[in-house]
């Protein structure tokens, strides 16, 4: 049986700042922590050979924590994350019915794999597998990710030629997901804009994490992060008066 669910993160020596100074400093669960470093190549900026180098590290690490944990479910969350509230009791519910569900990532409904609970099989292992292969041909994985699971979606209805040229192949088998709910809350769920700081964001009632992502620049990811942070605690106040 298991007893501790694994949370697994990464972070480059750019991000070591948000590791220790919020994303650490703000876990609320007791989950058995595997963070890694991923020595970043380059810049790291989007689309550029270390940003890609960097995206196949999340991938390997995603596709090992599948095999160390098969049979069971574990966490992944990227590093640019603060938390308000325990996450643990809402994933085991959520993941219920679900081989993967996965942080909503814009008002489109589309899925970020930045932060996300899975069940640890053949399903998921099959998905991560066919999502590596295409990054490596395009260097990107958020697109890619949203693609396959859309397309699978189709897959029973209008693809049966897809599925013959094997475009689908691993993936024949039922692969349930699903999306967490709005308060597992990111830079662009409720907007699916870049933001800048001075620019507003609507934070849920109750949110339980923060993920500071639809914005450039780890300095921007550290404003976003305190923007939110405080927002949130002044209309907390705000409740009980």
């Amino acid at each position: 049986m298991q007893t501790k669910i694994k949370l697994y993160s990464f972070y480059s020596p750019s991000h070591e700042r948000i590791k220790d100074e919020w994303f650490l400093k703000t876990l609320k669960d007791d989950y058995e922590i595997d963070i890694r470093r991923c020595e970043q190549k380059g810049s790291g900026r989007y689309r550029t050979k270390g940003w890609a180098e960097t995206i196949l590290f999340r991938e390997d690490m995603v596709i090992e924590a599948i095999k160390e944990n098969w049979g069971r479910i574990f966490v992944y969350s990227d590093i640019d994350v603060q938390f308000f509230k325990k996450t643990e009791p809402i994933l085991v519910d959520a993941i219920n019915n679900f081989d993967i569900v996965l942080q909503k990532d814009d008002p489109q409904n589309n899925a970020c794999l930045g932060f996300f609970v899975a069940r640890a099989n053949k399903e998921t292992l099959n998905f991560f597998d066919l999502l590596r292969k295409r990054v490596l041909k395009e260097g990107r994985d958020q697109v890619l990710a949203n693609r396959i699971l859309k397309d699978y979606n189709l897959a029973g209805v209008i693809s049966f030629k897809n599925i013959i040229k094997g475009l689908f192949k691993g993936l024949l088998n039922r692969f349930n997901y699903g999306l967490l709910p709005d308060v597992f809350f990111s830079g662009g769920t409720f907007s699916g804009k870049i933001w800048q700081p001075g620019m507003d964001l609507s934070i849920p009632k109750d949110i339980v994490l923060h993920h500071a992502n639809w914005t450039v620049g780890v300095d921007n990811k550290i404003l976003q992060l305190k923007y939110v942070k405080e927002k949130s605690e002044n209309e907390s106040t705000n409740c009980l008066l």
